[in-house]
């Protein structure tokens, strides 16, 4: 017979694995409604740019995110329930002043694509791209910090006003323009989503903010990790773009949104199980961490391979392929897209590990090897086209899993438990 503490926790692990679930669900079909309108109305070249600005602006939110808003909590996460929602008031001015400085970066995505199609054509979604990428970090910030302070159903809350809004503003844009669609909407649908959480937050005291120099300590290595990652997504894109042309990105890029719904549930997974595997790793509670890993990984695998099943295998339902056959243009793309999604789902739990040992040093190296792989394998463009971008990601991120599990149990060894800044671990001090 189990202990009851065992039950209780169990049951606990469920209840926020729904609420992560609904809040990822929420913000990923906001997402998902306005990048199906861009794949259903613009041209493949016309998706094309849209992807490689969907890419830059995961490079330029990277800054924000991994300089500021995730070591702000890190230190949240370690910090007693009750306080943590008062230190966004000292977290979210810092990001919106990184976030606005990096956004005006996203302009110049599109560049590599100059000589195949005229970008005066799309600046729309020029426009609302830089737009995008200053709010949309400090959205998921906010969502993030009322999850770890276990208000995951106010997180969800503001999830399910992105929707609304995101919803709307689409159908609305779609009759201007559907240039102004993919961005614009979830600009709009951010922007509203942030003033239902700010009257969500609004009279928590403030709590003792850190100094900047501690975030960038944390946050310069996890910086490394989040450049590399998206720089290298964004890199591997122009070589896939420049050999094989605008169109085979706008392929890519629909094959990537039958996809999406394999990230949008690992999303609500971490979103829910991130911190806590954060902190149990933090305090090397290996029993917990077992446990909660066990959890995700079950979760990760048994969406995935159902989602699979019914969208790329012949007994999969028409109704992907019908409402977006650009997808499946070429054959084997969509399972492709589908297999390095897995995998990629796959490092983010030992990852969360790993920033809860603070081994940032070694996610940083590791990436920027992972990312040196990428690019080599996008290279194969030449020889098999669009096939280049999800043979680079499986380069990577199949490197990332080995490594990293290799890395956290060897750190799970370590008896002293010492971090990669030759500090003790957060759970020891």
């Amino acid at each position: 017979m189990k202990p009851l503490w065992a039950g209780r926790r169990i049951n606990s692990n469920l209840r926020m694995l729904g609420s992560g679930q609904l809040d990822a669900g929420f913000a990923a079909l906001a997402g998902f409604i306005a990048a199906a309108l861009a794949v259903r109305n613009l041209t493949p070249e016309e998706l094309g740019v849209y992807s490689l600005l969907f890419l830059a602006f995961s490079v330029a939110s990277q800054i924000p995110t991994q300089l500021v808003l995730s070591p702000a909590e890190v230190i949240i996460a370690h910090r007693p329930e009750e306080q943590r929602i008062g230190s966004l008031r000292w977290s979210l001015p810092r990001g919106t002043v990184v976030a606005g400085l990096a956004s005006v970066t996203v302009a110049a995505g599109a560049l590599p694509l100059a000589g195949d199609v005229d970008l005066a054509d799309v600046s729309p979604l020029v426009v609302t791209a830089v737009a995008f990428t200053l709010i949309s970090p400090v959205q998921d910030h906010i969502r993030r910090v009322l999850h770890t302070a276990g208000r995951s159903g106010q997180a969800s809350l503001v999830s399910a006003a992105n929707l609304v809004a995101t919803a709307v503003s689409a159908f609305v844009l779609l009759v201007i323009d559907p240039l102004w669609v993919a961005f614009g909407s979830m600009t709009i649908g951010n922007i509203f989503s942030c003033l239902v959480a700010i009257a969500f937050v609004k009279g928590q005291h403030r709590t003792t903010p850190v100094s900047s120099r501690e975030l960038v300590a944390i946050g310069r290595y996890l910086l490394v990790v989040g450049l590399s990652n998206s720089g290298g997504s964004y890199l591997a894109g122009t070589l896939v773009g420049t050999i094989a042309g605008p169109a085979a990105l706008g392929y890519v890029e629909a094959a990537r949104l039958v996809a999406r719904p394999l990230d949008v549930s690992t999303q609500g997974v971490m979103a829910a199980m991130g911190p806590r595997l954060m902190v149990a790793s933090a305090n090397r509670d290996r029993d917990l961490v077992r446990g909660l890993s066990r959890t995700v990984y079950l979760a990760i695998l048994a969406v995935s391979l159902g989602y699979i099943v019914l969208v790329a295998t012949p007994i999969a339902w028409g109704i992907p392929r019908g409402l977006f056959p650009v997808a499946y243009e070429v054959s084997g793309l969509v399972l492709a897209m589908l297999l390095t999604q897995l995998v990629i789902s796959a490092t983010r739990p030992l990852q969360a590990l790993l920033m809860g040992l603070r081994r940032e040093i070694s996610l940083a190296v590791l990436e920027v090897l992972a990312q040196i792989g990428r690019l080599v394998a996008s290279l194969s463009a030449v020889w098999i086209g669009a096939f280049g971008l999800p043979a680079g990601d499986l380069v990577a991120h199949g490197f990332k899993f080995s490594r990293y599990w290799m890395t956290f149990r060897a750190s799970e060894a370590d008896p002293r438990h010492i971090d990669d800044t030759g500090d003790m671990g957060p759970g020891e001090r």
